[in-house]
């Protein structure tokens, strides 16, 4: 099925073709659910805060140490992967804006090019690790 017009709706199921195998090929950003985005990479060279427009996150800060800080009111399956650039020689810390981060307020990425995902869990309430 090709849409050739903005095509946003809610809707609780949705068919495209009859098997398995059907793709899904969207232009732009696609939401599946509460937390999971496919979109395009966002690049952070200083501190920050995440939000929902940065599912991955590539940080490059030269020799320079910053910290991005997870959203502090995640929705349940949010999520985020999130790499320390291969040429950034200074720690990144990913703080977990007021929730742990697999029990902990904060993880360090210690070496280049050094990568994390997460998932946020509204019932233990806390940041999950993969």
């Amino acid at each position: 099925v090709e849409v050739k017009q903005d095509f946003s709706a809610s809707c609780s199921n949705v068919f495209l073709g009859s098997s398995v195998s059907a793709a899904v090929n969207v232009v732009g950003r696609l939401d599946i659910g509460s937390g999971v985005r496919y979109d395009s990479v966002a690049v952070k060279t200083t501190t920050a805060t995440l939000d929902n427009q940065d599912s991955y996150v590539i940080c490059q800060g030269g020799g320079s140490a910053f910290t991005v800080t997870l959203p502090a009111s995640p929705t349940n399956g949010e999520f985020f992967a999130i790499k320390r650039a291969s040429t950034m020689s200074a720690d990144l810390t990913i703080g977990g804006g007021g929730n742990n981060i697999d029990g902990s307020s904060s993880i360090v990425l210690d070496s280049a090019g050094a990568a994390i995902s997460v998932i946020y869990d509204s019932t233990s309430d806390q940041w999950n690790v993969f």
